[in-house]
């Protein structure tokens, strides 16, 4: 739906540039407006208890697919999306400077990643793959085992998707980062739909302030 909505709303603003700006006619005025936009879909807050953490840890160790685990902590340490974690090669990581080059994107535009204490020590556990990947194989068997952990572990409604939301809100409670920061790990284009992790950053805040 949101990207419906984004598509239509770009398309919107090229028919008015074109109308507005080059002069080019448009008998009945611009046809978007009169299109109906899809509701952005309501982001999903699914977050795990400690319990639920300590269960899911212990599957996804026992899992068939020794790459589960370390795929899983690497997410949490980056926010990376899955894509991007299956897309990391080994050349794209920069050990001395903490970060990590992701150059296949959602948005289409490359931007770095800082590593972490625990995302550098991920790494070093991790077995170089012939194809110079860091998290080798397909994208289904990673998420056909992550579901598998969970369904063992008896976490219901979690998603691979909301490893990323507790890997932004853990940062976002640190209280230290702004809102730039954040997107800068994220890799959203806008501030918009950072706005959910504002209040985690207040909270936090307002202990260290007392």
């Amino acid at each position: 739906a949101a990207t419906v909505k984004s598509e239509l709303d770009l398309l919107s603003k090229m028919l008015d540039v074109a109308s507005k700006e080059f002069a080019i006619p448009l008998p009945a005025g611009n046809p978007v407006t009169g299109v109906r936009k899809p509701k952005n879909s309501k982001p999903r807050e699914r977050r795990l208890s400690a319990d639920e953490w300590t269960a899911l840890e212990r599957e996804c160790r026992a899992s068939r697919n020794p790459n589960l685990w370390p795929a899983v902590e690497l997410s949490i340490e980056t926010a990376m999306r899955q894509g991007e974690l299956l897309g990391l090669k080994w050349r794209d990581i920069d050990r001395a400077r903490r970060f990590a080059l992701l150059t296949d994107t959602k948005n289409g535009e490359a931007r770095g990643v800082p590593l972490t204490s625990g995302a550098l020590r991920v790494l070093e556990g991790l077995a170089h793959d012939l194809k110079g990947r860091v998290i080798p194989g397909h994208r289904m068997s990673l998420y056909k085992s992550f579901e598998r952990a969970c369904e063992r572990a008896g976490i219901e409604d979690y998603t691979w998707h909301d490893l990323r939301h507790e890997a932004l809100s853990r940062l976002a409670e640190r209280g230290d980062l702004s809102v730039l920061e954040l997107a800068a790990v994220s890799g959203h284009k806008t501030l918009h739909m950072l706005k959910r992790y504002t209040h985690l950053q207040a909270e936090k805040l307002a202990k260290k302030l007392g």
